[in-house]
């Protein structure tokens, strides 16, 4: 992630979009998290902080405190 952050954004979207064809909730906060850290890496903020809202939201709507 850390050496191509846009490519590690393209992947964590990759594992999104699978998470939710599975109904995966957890997987899909991670990898919401995963975008939200690559977004940060290329220096857009504000992405990153909606981005980790709704990794959030999905974490607290299954429980997953550690996850928020």
């Amino acid at each position: 992630m850390r050496d191509d952050p846009r490519a590690g954004r393209e992947r964590a979207d990759a594992i999104v979009e699978e998470a939710r064809e599975l109904g995966n909730t957890a997987a899909e906060a991670t990898a919401l998290r995963a975008r939200a850290w690559a977004e940060r890496e290329v220096f857009d903020y504000d992405a990153a902080v909606g981005t980790l809202a709704r990794a959030s939201t999905l974490a607290r709507r299954i429980g997953l405190a550690e996850l928020d």
